[in-house]
């Protein structure tokens, strides 16, 4: 039988303690009006908002699927990972694009929780034996396609942004509206998340363990994701920042589309894994 990496109360080890701390930093920067009182009034409204979805939305599912994965679910595995990678992403922005703030520590806290707690799960996974956890005969063309595009696609849409700026030495307006030194999400995304998604995306079309593993993980994170910057993208609407209706209904889109592809590749896993 296939060997399931979490085992024991060791999940819980970080899951609990971060799923605590991203609801309390969530609660006290909806509460407490100091936390981003340095901010532009822009990135004010993405903070808010971010804290919405964290409290909604994040700390629930880190906590949901860290029981689940314990229970011996591969989904809920790929899930806690998922949430985790997105904890990752959102936390090294509170991190280095807020000015220095009471929650600065806790900040510190989970980002390195989120780091250590996959690092804790991957480093217990054997990925050959993960590889029988699929059908091996179910076609993953869709999905492997569908993290190649994406990584072309807004590579080219922040490039599109980054290089003209460059060539006309000039700062682009949504770091001046921001009131930032660069764009934190251009950085994470060009740096890691783009190239992983398009390397992830060729594994998954060669069935190579590295692809079953992070593929569905990252469609988890790219759902939460979409999620989540279609909600900042209404609450900025209701702040009178128009960004119209059309950004938060592609982004809807793009995490129904993730979820879909989410569940075709986990359906064939089985349920539970000894």
């Amino acid at each position: 039988m296939t060997r399931f990496p979490v085992t024991g109360r060791s999940i819980f080890v970080f899951a609990i303690p971060l799923a605590l701390l991203v609801l309390a930093s969530g609660l006290v920067g909806l509460l407490c009006d100091s936390t981003y009182a340095k901010e532009t009034e822009s990135w004010t409204a993405q903070g808010i908002a971010q804290d919405i979805f964290d409290v909604v939305m994040l700390a629930p599912v880190i906590l949901l699927a860290a029981i689940f994965a314990r229970k011996g679910s591969p989904p809920a595995l790929f899930i806690l990972l998922g949430s985790l990678i997105y904890a990752l992403y959102t936390f090294s922005i509170y991190c280095f694009a807020l000015h220095f703030n009471a929650l600065f520590l806790v900040y510190c806290a989970a980002l390195g929780l989120s780091f250590y707690g996959g690092a804790s799960v991957l480093s217990g996974l054997d990925l050959e034996e993960l590889r029988g956890w699929f059908d091996p005969g179910k076609s993953v063309a869709i999905p492997s396609a569908f993290l190649i595009v994406v990584a072309v696609a807004f590579c080219f849409l922040w490039l599109s942004e980054d290089i003209p700026a460059i060539l006309h030495n000039r700062v682009p307006e949504t770091i001046v509206e921001a009131g930032l030194m660069t764009n934190p999400v251009h950085v994470l995304d060009l740096a890691f998340l783009l190239p992983g998604s398009l390397v992830c995306g060729l594994l998954l079309r060669k069935k190579h363990p590295l692809g079953y593993l992070f593929a569905p993980s990252l469609l988890a994170f790219l759902a939460m994701m979409s999620l989540s910057i279609g909600g900042i993208a209404v609450y900025s609407n209701s702040r009178g920042m128009s960004s119209g209706v059309v950004l938060p209904c592609v982004f809807a889109l793009l995490a129904g589309v993730n979820g879909v592809l989410f569940v075709n590749i986990v359906r064939k896993t089985r349920k539970e894994v000894a």
